[in-house]
């Protein structure tokens, strides 16, 4: 669950500014998320971002990728 309202605001923001699906990013986002905090891929394999669950910048940033 995400409590940051203003980071799901900032993020739908985004995706209608990019043309992306909300859904399906929101999900790939959260794969990704998933697999980062169980070491399957590390900052190298996203840039430096860290995608350490609850890290609004970090979400930001890579759905901007």
């Amino acid at each position: 669950m995400n409590d940051d309202l203003s980071g799901v605001i900032k993020a739908n923001e985004w995706c209608n500014r990019y043309g992306m699906d909300t859904i399906s990013c929101g999900a790939t986002i959260a794969f990704a998320m998933e697999a980062f905090e169980k070491g399957l891929i590390t900052k190298k394999d996203t840039g430096g971002i860290d995608l350490t669950w609850g890290n609004v910048v970090g979400r930001l940033n890579y759905s901007t990728r």
